[in-house]
């Protein structure tokens, strides 16, 4: 070992053996080399300020080997208040940037699911022949987004919130999140004209935040909005459109349903429930007075069967349609519109039923008639209890003959 040297020049060595015989002759001067100062390893780059997660549960680090002759093995470990949870090793081209990827443990993929995002404390050495450099980072880990939200259903509650549920499908490590935000709008029903009028306006009445964790029931509660609070007292209901997002590429699988939103109290729901059901002449004896003319031979029966389906069955259709845009009812209410409901579907199947009669040929109704005795047995339960309802604001319930169904 020759101490003493200066780096940068260059030095030729002579050597000479001595023992107790003596000292021998000089060698010849040996090649020219010339010192230099020790190889420090270059940094690694810089860390990103969050590693990325893969729904197949490895934490994505990026490390880089600064320009060099040679390449780096870059050790990467993660730690969680002090304990290690991951590590991986990898070799890394001199100049180059790499992804290295650490497994997450199936406990702590469930956790980062659950919480949405978690600190890690990421440890990178970068050895370059021996010399190394060690680099020490907090980064936040955040879950991937999941795969679907499945079987979505919307609840919507009189103090004008809504509840939404669903059940969120992927990988251990993924999760759901998103927003629901309720659009309302004054689409109610028109009962003079029949029809649903529309307006152009499109409020947000509701929000709220939509997140869990994949194979976890999730749900959202959003509360009525100053603005769709003050739409409802202006217009008396609105239709309401909800509209589920999400972050990164999950999808809802089914669509939620629109629904109309009423602050209205008793007396103002049953008066418009009347209107809607209140349709001028007699529907009822139409179609009784039809069915005698076909069982007389007064009709032709092919002639009877279309018209039935044709017109009648249509305008049931139609009246049905707008029983269900009703404002939602106050809970006292609730078992009207149900036997509503039943009592349009009753009908129809009956319809349907003399149809297929009509058009068989057959001498006698065999089943349109029993359909028809248990749509008017739920008719008349309707109409005492719409009677019942709407006898302390004087609303008169017209007869039997002049409601649909």
């Amino acid at each position: 070992t020759i101490m003493g040297l200066t780096n940068g020049t260059a030095y030729a060595f002579t050597v000479r053996a001595t023992n107790a015989v003596g000292t021998g002759a000089v060698s010849s001067a040996s090649a020219a080399v010339t010192p230099s100062a020790p190889v420090t390893p270059p940094p690694p780059a810089a860390l990103e300020d969050s590693a990325t997660v893969d729904p197949n549960g490895s934490a994505v680090v990026q490390v880089g080997c600064a320009a060099s002759a040679r390449a780096c093995t870059a050790t990467v470990t993660m730690f969680i208040g002090g304990t290690q949870i991951a590590t991986s090793r990898e070799q890394i081209a001199a100049g180059k940037t790499q992804n290295v990827a650490l497994a997450l443990p199936l406990k702590l993929q469930r956790k980062l699911a659950a919480d949405g995002v978690l600190s890690v404390m990421v440890v990178t050495t970068i050895d370059i022949d021996g010399s190394q450099v060690r680099v020490q980072s907090t980064i936040q880990l955040t879950a991937p987004p999941a795969q679907a939200v499945r079987s979505a259903s919307l609840k919507a509650n009189a103090d004008g919130s809504a509840v939404v549920t669903g059940q969120c499908t992927g990988s251990a490590v993924t999760r759901c999140d998103g927003t629901i935000t309720l659009y309302g709008d004054p689409s109610v029903l028109d009962a003079r004209a029949a029809r649903i009028s529309r307006a152009n306006e499109r409020v947000v009445i509701g929000t709220a935040k939509f997140a869990g964790a994949a194979g976890t029931a999730v749900s959202a509660k959003t509360a009525l909005s100053a603005a769709g609070r003050k739409l409802l007292q202006r217009r008396g209901a609105v239709r309401v459109t909800p509209v589920m997002t999400f972050s990164g590429g999950t999808r809802l699988d089914n669509e939620l349903a629109g629904f109309t939103l009423s602050m209205m109290n008793t007396e103002q729901w049953l008066r418009r429930a009347m209107a809607t059901l209140y349709v001028g002449g007699q529907p009822r004896m139409d179609l009784n007075i039809l069915l005698d003319q076909a069982k007389r031979r007064v009709v032709p029966w092919n002639v009877a069967a279309n018209r039935i389906e044709n017109t009648i069955i249509p305008q049931r259709e139609r009246a049905r349609q707008r029983v269900a845009a009703l404002p939602t009812p106050p809970p006292a209410l609730r078992p009207i519109t149900t036997l509503l409901l039943r009592a349009f579907n009753q009908s129809l199947q009956a319809n349907h039923a003399y149809v297929k009669w009509l058009r068989s040929g057959r001498a006698e109704d065999t089943k349109g008639w029993r359909m028809s005795l248990r749509a008017s047995a739920t008719k008349a339960k309707l109409l005492r209890q719409l009677t019942a309802a709407g006898g302390p604001y004087g609303i008169r319930v017209p007869s039997a003959t002049n409601f649909w169904p």
